[in-house]
This record gives C-alpha cells, sequence and structure tokens, in this order.
C-alpha cells in the first residue's frame, strides 16, 4: 500500500520501475498522492506490463 506515501510526479518513475518487476503484488493503494495526471499515465503503462494481475487498485 501506498497510500499517502507522498508520491509525486518526480519520484514516480523509480516505483512504476519496481511495479514492472513485482510478480506478488494484488493490491495497490495509491490514494492521498499528489501525483499529477503524469504520474498516473506512468504507473497505469506499468500496471500493463506487470506479470502478476492486480486485483485491487485505488
Amino acid at each position: 500500500m501506498l497510500c499517502g506515501c507522498s508520491i509525486t510526479p518526480s519520484n514516480c518513475d523509480d516505483f512504476s520501475e519496481t511495479l514492472r518487476s513485482n510478480r506478488n503484488l494484488n493490491t495497490l493503494d495509491l490514494s492521498q498522492n499528489a501525483m499529477g495526471t503524469d504520474a498516473v499515465k506512468t504507473f497505469c503503462e506499468a500496471l500493463k506490463l506487470q506479470i502478476c494481475p492486480l486485483q485491487t487498485f485505488r
């Protein structure tokens, strides 16, 4: 869970790289972060390439 972890557009790339290789992620909560539209798009692109299916995304 990454809820309220102060994720911003500047550090979003690091998190999205981790998502691309995570084989165990089933829930992702990005609420209460000031990411902006471009950062959300980056996360979504990473999730498209993810190896395991995500069951819950907030």
